[in-house]
Formats: C-alpha cells, structure tokens, sequence
C-alpha cells in the first residue's frame, strides 16, 4: 500500500468509526488491568493514555487511524480502492489497536529496560 493510500485510508469515516470503537474497547481493558508484567513506567504511560481515550474518544480516534494505517498487517487487508479484503476487520483493528498502544503512549526503551 502506497503511503498516499495509507493516508487515504485513515481518513475513510468508517474505517475511523471502528478505530474510535476499538480504541475505547482497549482503553477499557487498560484501565482495569493489573500491571504484572509491566514496568511502572509503562503502566503509567498505558494508563494515561486510557484515561485520555475514554474523556476524548474522537479525538484520539484520529491519531489511532494513521499509525494503524500504517502498519503493514493490516493495511495488506485493503485492497487498492481501499475495500476490507481479510476475513474479520473488527478482530484486524483490534489486534492492530493493542500492537501500537505503547507506541501512541509514548512506552520508550528506557521505560521497558529501567537502569538500577
């Protein structure tokens, strides 16, 4: 998918609608999670995020759809018009959602590997 196309399709109204739900179905899951295997750190950063997506949904649904867009798994499931080509877009956009949460939390290295 050209980078043209990837920008097309974040801004596809339908494609965005799905975003901003799956996102505040993350956003749900994060808020209650227990941070076993996280660090401090990035409990803090998945947590902050959570609590921004669940006041500004809208909001956040935007910056979702670009970086998920962009990643590769799933915009090999549109075809060049830009039509839902796999077999469960919901379950795509949702696995995609909770590939980059970190990433759109700003979750960095230092956070995942702290220095004692």
């Amino acid at each position: 998918m050209t980078n043209e196309n990837i920008l097309l399709l974040s801004q596809k109204d339908d494609f965005r609608k799905k975003i901003q739900t799956g996102i505040v179905l993350a956003a749900t899951q994060i808020s209650g999670e227990t941070p076993t295997n996280l660090t401090d750190a990035q409990a803090a950063k998945r947590q902050s995020l959570a609590n921004n997506v669940l006041t500004n949904s809208q909001e956040y649904a935007k910056r979702f759809c670009l970086a998920c867009a962009a990643q590769q798994g799933l915009n090999d499931s549109y075809d060049a018009e830009l039509n839902y080509i796999g077999t469960n877009e919901d379950s795509d956009i949702n696995f995609t959602i909770n590939s980059v949460w970190d990433d759109m939390a700003g979750v960095s290295y230092l956070d995942l590997n702290p220095v004692v």
